[in-house]
């Protein structure tokens, strides 16, 4: 089992833990290792650390490739590293998180073993930065007994999860659906989606039983950054338009469908963070607008449940206020 294994990997500004991510490559069990980092524009120590690795990588005889460009997001990013990968094997995770020592070697030798599969996923831990040995909780996905709907699945955001790096890819899987080497640039949200929806339309998925990598919850991190609503509307909006893009750059017979579904998904989660933001006019919106899409679900039926019966309190409460009823 000597097939090489590429990682792709953007960074920015990743001084407080770009080592810690670099010594989980060095930690591998897999040693037959492609790393291609791409300074993605950062502004503090991040080239300074990864240039320090330079000798320790030769030694280890891991090709060590660092590509520093002006700050355009992952997207781009992982595209300088797509331009150039050799491997026969491709994952690209996140420059924050940790890979287990069995990451790689149990990835490749499921893939080895199972040539009718293009990709493969494993369970991947949830850890706070400030306590990575203690899991808070492990993301996987629940094997499907007949048919694999993982495409659909990601779509909607269900039964999966998106850290990079759980996942592996054939690479001729990978460049038989995306032969220009190239997703689109969209600058924060989704790389993973146009990574994953292509190979996953076309090729099955396999299945790891054993946790292989740690995401690790970062407070300052993009990810966990708290929004207003106007921002998670935004938010939203660019996640409804990524994914549009991406399924139209697919050109698959059945494109209308999964459209149809992701506007379904945009407005659930605009009635979602109605709901929680108190938004009563928003809220009765997006409610009928899914129920003239007869696209209503038990979970929405339930919050026009908690909303009308939290504006009969309201209502309540003011009354009594008004007519000196409130000691």
């Amino acid at each position: 089992m000597n097939r090489l294994v590429s990682i792709i990997t953007p960074c920015y500004n990743g001084e407080n833990f770009i080592s810690r991510f670099l010594n989980s490559i060095l930690n591998q069990t897999y040693n037959n290792i492609e790393l291609i980092i791409i300074n993605d524009g950062s502004t503090d120590n991040t080239r300074i650390i990864l240039e320090s690795y330079k000798e320790i990588f030769i030694n280890r005889n891991v090709e060590y490739i660092i590509i520093n460009q002006e700050n355009k997001g992952q997207s781009e990013a992982i595209n300088q590293g797509l331009k150039i990968f050799s491997g026969d094997y491709l994952t690209w995770p996140d420059s924050d998180d940790i890979l287990l020592p069995n990451n790689i070697s149990s990835k490749v030798a499921f893939l080895e073993n199972n040539p009718e599969y293009g990709l493969v996923m494993g369970k991947v831990g949830i850890v706070n930065e400030n306590d990575l040995d203690r899991r808070i909780k492990i993301l996987k996905r629940k094997e499907p007994i007949w048919n694999d709907t993982l495409f659909e699945d990601l779509i909607q955001d269900k039964n999966v999860y998106y850290t990079p790096g759980g996942y592996m890819v054939r690479s001729s899987c990978f460049l038989d659906v995306n032969p220009l080497r190239s997703i689109l640039p969209l600058r924060e949200i989704g790389q993973n989606y146009h990574m994953l929806l292509p190979i996953t339309y076309k090729y099955k998925c396999g299945y790891l039983n054993e946790c292989i990598y740690l995401y690790v919850k970062r407070k300052n991190s993009h990810s966990h950054a708290k929004r207003t609503y106007e921002e998670s509307i935004n938010v939203i909006s660019f996640e409804k338009y990524a994914l549009e893009k991406i399924i139209e750059s697919l050109n698959i017979q059945n494109e209308k469908y999964y459209l149809k579904i992701i506007i379904k998904k945009y407005h659930h989660r605009l009635l979602k963070l109605a709901f929680k933001n108190n938004k009563q006019d928003e809220f009765k919106k997006q409610f009928n607008i899914l129920k003239r899409m007869g696209a209503l679900t038990l979970t929405d039926i339930y919050l026009k449940y908690r909303e009308n019966t939290l504006l009969k309190l309201l209502r309540h409460a003011k009354k009594r206020f008004r007519y000196g009823r409130h000691t």
